[in-house]
Formats: structure tokens, sequence, C-alpha cells
């Protein structure tokens, strides 16, 4: 056997998020297993967007990422809001605490306000899919509108 053939792969090797999805024990339904498959998928796309010397298209992933209608934090809110839905059924059936209802409502909110901040700038996200022929370096002193 190859030396350390026996260990997991580093978290730098893409491999070992399949590997660390192997350890966890396997989802006893179709939603975890979705739940799981998502969750797996998005760490993936983490993994590559933070390698170094990250392609040009990181623009464009980003820009659908945001997507204020098919992207994944569009579609994220959406699965809070419903959450938020379920939690109050379960909730007034005494099956879910209020309080499990009232935060996921309040997480539902903060997402899609985070879309709404975002918006402004996604005209800018997809402008940046076709780059300029020279990109311009600048200072990043950015100061908060209030």
């Amino acid at each position: 056997m190859a030396p350390g053939a026996d260990r997991a792969p580093a978290r730098t090797d893409p491999r070992y998020w399949s590997h660390a999805l192997n350890q966890q024990p396997t989802p006893r339904t179709y939603g975890a297993y979705q739940a799981r498959s998502i969750a797996t998928r998005l760490a993936h796309l983490n993994e590559y967007l933070t390698r170094p010397g990250t392609p040009p298209d990181t623009v464009a992933v980003l820009a659908d990422v945001f997507d204020p209608e098919h992207g994944a934090l569009a579609a994220f809110a959406t699965l809070a809001a419903t959450a938020s839905r379920f939690a109050q059924q379960q909730a007034t059936q005494g099956l879910l605490p209020p309080e499990v209802w009232l935060a996921l409502g309040r997480a539902a909110n903060e997402l899609n306000d985070i879309g709404l901040d975002l918006d402004e700038h996604l005209d800018t996200l997809a402008a940046a899919r076709t780059p300029s022929a020279t990109p311009v370096p600048v200072p990043l002193v950015v100061r908060r509108h209030r």
C-alpha cells in the first residue's frame, strides 16, 4: 500500500468532499438525500471558487449563483420561506415550538433582504461576464451609503 493511501484526501483535493460525504450515514429519505446532495454541491462550488488561479469564468458563476430569479440564493430563500410555512403548521399542531417557526421566518426575511442588497450589483456582475480587454485595478476603499 502506498504511503498515505489509508488516509482521507486533503481538503484541497476535490475528492475530499466525496470522501467526507461517504463517511456520513446514508440518508434514509429522498428529502434527506436531496439536502445532502445540495450541501455537497455547494461545497464543491466553494472549493472551485477558492482555488488559486481561479478561472476567468468565476464572475459568471457568481452572477448565476446570485441571479434573483434562478440563482441558488433565491432558491434557498424560497426554501426557507417554505420551511417557515411548514414549521407554522407544525407549531399550530403543537409538534414544534413557535420559536422554530419564528426563527425560520426571520431567516427567510433575512435571505430576501440579502438578495435585495445584492440586486443593485447584479447588472455589474452580468456585464463582467464579458471582460474588457484591459482590466484596470482599483483601490478597495469603499464607503457605505447610510
